[in-house]
């Protein structure tokens, strides 16, 4: 049988391959830093956003999810007020960051296991972020209401409303980047801080957020909009069919952590879910179970449903075929 050539890890990547070709007969361990921004107070009460805390973490990349989610491996990189990114420079605000990461990449840590010494070195591998934080780590305006909001390519506002396929000549490139830093146009506002680290390329070392993306973003307004037509529209079955499904699923032992609330008719009709990521994707992957038998396999918004089930399944794929994506 014909062996086909599968990404199952960073580590099968060319990027890390790059990485190795620069630490050749050394020890060198991938890392990667996630910056978000966190209330401490009551998000809906009269003093939101007083204290808005912006962090960043670091965490060893390659590991399986079940470590990899684990708090003990998820470290502090940093931790600011939110406000001090208007009264202090960018530069000056990341400082002790790019310092830190660029001590750990050239002259690495000491480590004793069983009683023998190695040196280890870190390369920061991606950083990831949703588009507001990436946007602004990597100089990019932070209204995704411009004229070119995307970060990858120069497609228009319009034009990324409505496009499903990737156009490459309109695709971003370093040198048409140097260009536009220099110009301060198609979107962009500054040099990123982070082109100062040896061997970083915003369009190679980062990478997208399929939380905030997708089950935070597309699927909260998409499955909202789908069952809006399933239900109002096509009148394949009503909401209390919906809503009885839901309450008397039987639901594994294992899958009750996460379980989807009922979701309220409301949001429905304002065509806007409200739920965790977690909760949406129990939902993605079981409303097929709940209402699947009461829809005929014509139905468009049905469809839609299907096309975005396949879509996020393969994002979250543990493993890809090349010749998937090829």
């Amino acid at each position: 049988m014909e062996e086909c050539e599968c990404l199952c890890s960073v580590y099968k990547s060319e990027k890390w391959n790059e990485i190795k070709q620069k630490y050749v007969g050394k020890i060198v361990i991938p890392f990667s830093v996630y910056g978000d921004v966190f209330e401490v107070n009551n998000p809906l009460g009269s003093h939101s956003g007083v204290n808005k805390e912006h962090a960043l973490y670091c965490c060893i990349v390659g590991l399986p999810p079940e470590y990899s989610s684990l708090l003990e491996n998820i470290f502090l990189f940093q931790l600011y007020k939110s406000s001090y990114k208007k009264m202090i420079n960018m530069s000056k605000l990341y400082n002790p960051v790019m310092q830190q990461i660029c001590d750990l990449q050239e002259n690495g840590i000491d480590i004793t296991v069983k009683g023998q010494a190695y040196k280890v070195y870190l390369c920061l591998f991606n950083f990831s972020g949703d588009n507001l934080e990436l946007h602004n780590v990597l100089g990019f305006h932070e209204s995704f209401n411009s004229r070119h909001p995307c970060r990858l390519c120069y497609m228009r506002k319009e034009e990324c409303q409505t496009a499903t396929k990737e156009n490459v000549k309109k695709m971003r490139s370093t040198e048409k980047h140097n260009d536009d830093v220099a110009s301060k146009q198609n979107g962009v506002k500054q040099k990123s801080i982070f082109e100062k680290l040896p061997g970083f390329n915003i369009f190679q070392n980062v990478s997208f957020d399929q939380m905030h993306d997708l089950l935070e973003g597309i699927c909260r307004y998409e499955i909202a909009t789908i069952l809006y037509h399933l239900i109002f529209i096509e009148k394949q079955f009503a909401y209390t069919q919906l809503k009885q499904r839901m309450e008397n699923f039987d639901y594994h032992s294992k899958m009750k952590k996460n379980v989807t609330p009922i979701i309220k008719l409301e949001h429905i009709k304002n065509q806007m879910l409200v739920m965790s990521a977690s909760e949406m994707n129990f939902l993605l992957n079981n409303l097929s179970l709940f209402v699947g038998d009461l829809v005929p396999n014509n139905s468009k918004a049905w469809n839609l449903y299907v096309s975005l089930h396949k879509l996020v399944s393969l994002v979250m794929m543990l493993s890809l075929q090349i010749k998937l994506i090829t």
